[in-house]
């Protein structure tokens, strides 16, 4: 998975200060602590894979260095909430439609994907989704802000994601 991080992997190469083990939503977790620029720090909650559970929607088609990471490594790394700055948690993991609490599709949704074929696998904290889904080729993440829908490299947007939280923390 570091491999498509690059940035990111330099990051915790060069930024990283401290790996706490700890506990939360029952959960045995190791929280990353690194240096964000401009002082201060900023962490990433990585929760242990026997908390995986059940496979998403669409699991087949996840991008395999990702599969592997969560069934394998954390099912979970994020920072700044339990959606945000990384893969989130499998269980927590639903598609647009059923985060907007339209299960059946998002009333006036008019993008070529639709909202029930996007499955939300993180955010930047504010109205930018990533999202994975069937409609998309091999490699590529739908970047879903305020209904308008992108398709973009995976390894690319993931690592821009997770450095960006070391420069807001």
């Amino acid at each position: 998975m570091l491999d498509l991080l690059p940035r990111f992997a330099e990051a915790l190469r060069t930024r990283l200060v401290d790996v706490q083990a700890a506990i939360t939503d029952d959960c045995p977790v190791l929280v990353y602590i690194g240096r964000a620029d401009g002082g201060g720090y900023v962490g990433w909650v990585g929760y242990g894979p026997r908390s995986f559970g059940e496979p998403p929607p669409f699991w087949d088609g996840f991008p395999e260095p990702l599969r592997v990471f969560l069934r394998e490594v954390h099912a979970g790394c994020v920072s700044g909430g339990r959606l945000s700055y990384g893969p989130v948690r499998p269980r927590h993991m639903e598609t647009r439609a059923d985060l907007a609490d339209w299960p059946e599709g998002i009333d006036g949704w008019e993008a070529d994907i639709e909202s029930t074929r996007l499955l939300q696998i993180s955010s930047d904290g504010g109205l930018l989704s990533y999202c994975l889904s069937p409609d998309l080729r091999p490699g590529q993440v739908a970047l879903v802000y305020e209904g308008h829908v992108g398709a973009k490299d995976f390894g690319s947007e993931l690592d821009e994601l997770l450095a960006s939280r070391l420069r807001h923390p």
